[in-house]
């Protein structure tokens, strides 16, 4: 259990977490989790976020390089595409059920409808198949995804956002869809070992 002392909150935002806990339960008076709050808390293996949280800003989690399970309740209404970013160790995003805006699937963070994938956790490693049925990849989905060397990207998929696969160093080669129109900046930055990138046939 974390103690109250080794977070810095005022008016219900949570400005900055100062423990060294392996396990961190968040206090239910937080109602935001500020941009940055657990940056580079290396210490930080799984944190708890309770029903009080609605909001959690750009960073709140960069480079927690331990941090392997995130646990979203019901009440977790917004979150970035970048509030995980260079979290190497992430293995899954865990949802309740019962929240309106966002699922997981085998660990991975979609919209409630499973139409947009918004994040894969870092972690992730081998092949990767996109669900059927997802129209867009977002905005740094699968960012820092070294350990991954080959992500299917279903027909059916229009959109990929700014740069959804930057990082991914192991993935070889990428066919995309006929239905994708819409394809953000960046897409494959620091992709180092990405030597073919092709369009379906079908």
């Amino acid at each position: 259990m974390s103690r109250l002392n080794q977070f810095v909150i005022k008016d219900g935002i949570l400005i900055r977490y100062n423990g060294y806990d392996a396990d961190v339960d968040i206090p239910d008076i937080v109602k935001v989790i500020g941009n940055s709050a657990f940056s580079f808390s290396r210490e930080i293996v799984r944190v708890m976020i309770p029903k009080s949280v609605s909001l959690i800003k750009d960073g709140a989690f960069f480079n927690c390089s331990n941090l392997k399970v995130i646990n979203l309740t019901e009440s977790t209404a917004k979150i970035s595409g970048k509030t995980f970013m260079t979290c190497p160790s992430l293995e899954e995003i865990d949802v309740s059920e019962k929240n309106k805006l966002y699922k997981s699937i085998n660990g991975v963070l979609f919209d409630k409808s499973g139409k947009k994938l918004l994040m894969c956790p870092e972690a992730k490693r081998g092949s990767f198949v996109i669900p059927v049925g997802v129209k867009e990849i977002g905005e740094n989905a699968f960012s820092g995804c070294s350990r991954l060397t080959s992500i299917k990207i279903p027909e059916g998929v229009v959109k990929i956002g700014d740069s959804a696969f930057s990082g991914c160093k192991s993935i070889t080669e990428m066919v995309l869809p006929k239905s994708a129109k819409k394809i953000g900046e960046k897409v494959f930055w620091c992709c180092s070992s990405l030597a073919n990138v092709t369009v379906a046939k079908k």
